[in-house]
């Protein structure tokens, strides 16, 4: 089955919170949530060099971005337009053999800290409770 995603509800909120708080936690939330991300930066490259044959550095290393909505990780390379040294396959072969086994990997980690992120946010704001 392919990879969906962590589907955290309230994303945008905590994000806007973020924005309008003076909160020292609420202002930490999107380098939190790029830090429970980052060691699934981290597998994915070492990944891509151990289960990709003749990669080169460049085409190895992944980066980690987010948006508003969400956290990914995709290679940090693109190819240059003109370049006659071309891998058609390569980034079937990213995604197969790097990037989404450190996903699958790393999804409960990730979706603890976020988990733990939204608890502290909540119980700071007085808004914990049942949920």
């Amino acid at each position: 089955m392919p990879y969906t995603g962590i589907r955290m509800e309230g994303l945008r909120d905590l994000q806007v919170m973020a924005e309008v708080s003076e909160s020292k936690i609420v202002a930490e939330i999107p380098e939190r949530i790029r830090q429970a991300a980052e060691p699934i930066r981290v597998h994915a490259q070492d990944l891509a060099s151990a289960k990709i044959r003749n990669i080169t550095p460049a085409w190895q290393e992944i980066k980690l971005g987010t948006t508003l909505r969400s956290v990914y990780v995709a290679p940090a390379a693109h190819r240059r337009r003109g370049s006659h040294l071309t891998r058609p396959n390569l980034g079937r072969l990213l995604v197969t053999r790097a990037l989404q086994p450190a996903v699958d990997e790393g999804l409960e980690s990730v979706a603890a800290a976020l988990q733990s992120l939204v608890d502290e946010v909540f119980a700071e704001q007085g808004l914990g409770g049942e949920r």
